[in-house]
């Protein structure tokens, strides 16, 4: 079976929020999806002044997603293990790449 597209693409726009912190766990949240940009920017903006995320008003991203296509996972995808990050608490790591896009080394 060939995965090409599963209907007529359409955006959508995922509205995240990222901190970073040096002396503890960064804050990744995923706010929601929203069918139009300017329904993304203005959750953003009634956010922005809200405890939490006035600390760090830059951390919003707004990301445009298509919906029904299947692109980068349609050949399936290949596992590598190793070392952990020198931060990292567990033993090793097994990070999913897709098979359609070239492996950097």
């Amino acid at each position: 079976m060939e995965i090409t597209h599963l209907s007529k693409p359409e955006k959508i726009y995922h509205l995240a929020y990222e901190r970073e912190y040096e002396y503890r766990e960064d804050t990744e949240l995923s706010i929601g999806y929203f069918l139009t940009f300017e329904e993304a920017r203005e959750a953003k903006e009634g956010l922005k002044n809200k405890p939490g995320f006035c600390e760090c008003p830059d951390g919003f991203l707004i990301e445009e997603l298509r919906l029904g296509l299947a692109v980068d996972w349609k050949d399936g995808f290949f596992s590598e293990s190793g070392p952990p990050p020198k931060d990292a608490e567990a033993e090793y790591f097994d990070l999913p790449f897709a098979l359609s896009k070239p492996r950097s080394r």
